[in-house]
């Protein structure tokens, strides 16, 4: 029996009178912390477990349904890849904690116009927003 179960007046019996009526309980009988907490929080958890696998099999579609998008090209005569113009700088670590920046020359990138990275590219969108690359040496 939870400790939140029990009336006023199993708990103002003397032990002896206990013992006579039998309320001793086995270890069996007995429940444990888990099994007796709030209902309300029972639920709130039940909530949040149900939220966080819905958001997680609509992430898992979402991903599946740009994968199909790309490969099968909907719409039709939708480019697959794109190319980004990336401009890259050599970082040289020197003494003192000091770093000298060389500029290494652009590069076309090939990117896919989708929301993910697919195909070992990384998405249009993100690659146009970070044409910087740094290369640590």
């Amino acid at each position: 029996m939870c400790y939140s179960q029990r009336t006023r007046r199993q708990f103002q019996r003397s032990p002896r009178i206990k013992v006579l009526i039998g309320f001793q309980q086995t270890q069996s009988a007995q429940r444990t912390s888990a099994e007796c907490a709030k209902p309300e929080f029972r639920t709130v958890k039940r909530i949040f477990l149900i939220s966080l696998l819905t958001l997680a099999a609509l992430l898992a579609i979402v991903y599946a349904a740009d994968y199909t998008s790309l490969r099968y090209r909907i719409p039709n005569n939708r480019e697959q890849f794109g190319k980004v113009t990336v401009r890259s700088y050599y970082a040289i670590q020197k003494k003192a904690n000091k770093i000298e920046f060389d500029y290494a020359g652009t590069e076309d990138d090939t990117c896919v116009h989708s929301i993910f990275p697919h195909f070992g590219y990384a998405p249009c969108w993100y690659l146009s927003r970070h044409t910087e690359r740094r290369i640590d040496l």
